[in-house]
């Protein structure tokens, strides 16, 4: 008889971009495999801003933002390096006996487990009993330990700062077992996720030439369809979507009005751009690296300066929030600008220098 395994950690790596969930969660599996990167350096590059509204949670019909690059929601199913299996939650009640015995069953075969669970329990866990507020959330596990009775997760635990933790297993169940009835749409799937050792993928400048274009000239490539597509919540309105460049020109109409406290605002939208940011300078690197650039290595101190200038507008934000001084919006905005701007002069350089061959 095959003797139960004690303790199971599959590999993980903490991400270089950690603005949104889904992205964190699926560069935090690919950046512990090298051979997933030049899938990482094809993607990532179209960006879009949309206004959209949650009439289903919020007593008013104000319009949100969000800004974000492509792939985003469900991503892991675009991705070649990862096997995706979704479980709906009456399968997981007809074959095991508890979320924990099929945690577990799923890491002894080397799947990731993605799954949604009100948080609150193991917030009280981690950062005491005043943290235990309803956070209905999705995190990953990539590990168990059965002496100790605890899961390895990751997510955005400790003041929206993605992080490795320890956790109960009983709080996992406990979390799991309290999404409240009527919220199918996310508890409707528990997500498995397996590295794909079989696959390949070469990297494409000519494909990534293509996004660049995409990204400069603000032109659609349909990509950023998916966010109407993949959403599982039709309560959800998307109003407007920019793409590319003129994806900053949302955030210009809507700094103004977060100035006048008029709109909620999430701060990782500007973060997200400077992870965008820092995979562009990530991926010249890259490219020069491997000789898909004919430019000079000049290029690739300006898309870093560009990178510490997105990091400044994240800060400054952060100082907003603690300081609630408009003249950081204004100086918010100006930086934006100024990065638009650059990119602006920049990008056709790039595309230029871009020598069209599939490295194979």
């Amino acid at each position: 008889m095959e003797q139960q395994l004690r303790k199971k950690i599959l590999p993980v790596k903490y991400p270089a971009v950690t603005s949104w969930p889904s992205h964190a969660m699926l560069f935090t599996i690919l950046e512990s495999r090298k051979e997933s990167q030049d899938w990482i350096y094809c993607n990532h590059i179209q960006t879009y801003s949309s206004k959209y509204s949650f009439p289903r949670y919020s007593n008013t019909n104000d319009a949100m933002f969000i800004y974000d690059y492509l792939p985003n929601t469900m991503n892991y199913l675009m991705c070649p390096w990862l096997n995706t299996q979704i479980i709906n939650s009456e399968l997981i009640k007809m074959k095991f006996q508890d979320i924990n015995e099929l945690i577990t069953v799923a890491i002894n075969s080397d799947s990731y487990v993605y799954i949604v669970i009100n948080e609150k329990y193991i917030l009280g866990e981690l950062l005491g009993p005043e943290a235990t507020w309803f956070h209905h959330h999705g995190l990953l596990i990539y590990g168990y330990d059965l002496d100790t009775r605890k899961y390895y997760v990751a997510d955005f635990f400790r003041n929206k700062k993605y992080s490795f933790e320890e956790v109960s297993m009983d709080n996992i169940s406990r979390g799991y077992a309290d999404i409240p009835d009527g919220e199918e749409y996310s508890k409707g799937g528990t997500v498995l996720l397996k590295f794909n050792d079989s696959a390949t993928y070469n990297f494409d400048s000519e494909l990534v030439k293509n996004d660049f274009n995409n990204y400069y000239n603000s032109t659609s490539n349909g990509l950023e369809n998916l966010y109407r597509i993949s959403t599982t919540d039709n309560t959800i309105g998307v109003e407007t979507i920019n793409v590319g460049l003129s994806a900053y020109h949302l955030l210009y109409e809507y700094f103004p009005l977060v100035e006048r406290n008029e709109v909620e605002f999430d701060m990782s939208n500007l973060h997200a751009i400077y992870d965008h940011k820092k995979l562009m300078h990530m991926r010249i690197n890259f490219m020069l690296e491997n000789k898909y650039l004919k430019t000079d290595t000049s290029i690739l101190k300006e898309f870093g300066d560009i990178e510490h200038q997105a990091l400044q507008l994240r800060n400054l934000y952060i100082k907003y929030l603690l300081s609630n001084d408009s003249l950081l919006i204004k100086k918010a905005i100006t930086i934006c600008k100024q990065i638009e701007e650059k990119e602006q002069e920049l990008m056709p350089i790039l595309i230029d220098g871009i020598i069209c061959t599939t490295k194979g």
